[in-house]
């Protein structure tokens, strides 16, 4: 199925499966993932900002190259964890 140029705001989707879907150019202001497996995904050129993650399994994830400026994890901010295991001065 291919949706493009298409406006379905207030969606709900239960017991779908998107397995190797692709999103590109979406809007998902506001969206909410409950009970969803994520695994393998690809986030690329994403704003995540003033986004939450709530008990969420992170093991094995790896991020690069992203902007950490304002992210807390457990009220700790990001840019001073990873300063402190670099061994520079926040």
């Amino acid at each position: 199925m291919r949706l493009q140029d298409e406006a379905i705001p207030g969606s709900e989707f239960r017991d779908v499966n998107l397995d190797n879907t692709s999103f590109k150019d979406v809007s998902l202001n506001g969206a909410s993932f409950e009970d969803a497996a994520m695994r393998s995904v690809v986030f690329r050129d994403v704003d995540l900002s003033a986004a939450r993650f709530e008990d969420i399994d992170f093991s094995g994830v790896e991020i690069s190259d992203c902007n950490f400026t304002g992210m807390r994890i457990n009220g700790y901010l990001v840019t001073d964890l990873l300063a402190l295991a670099a061994g520079r001065p926040n």
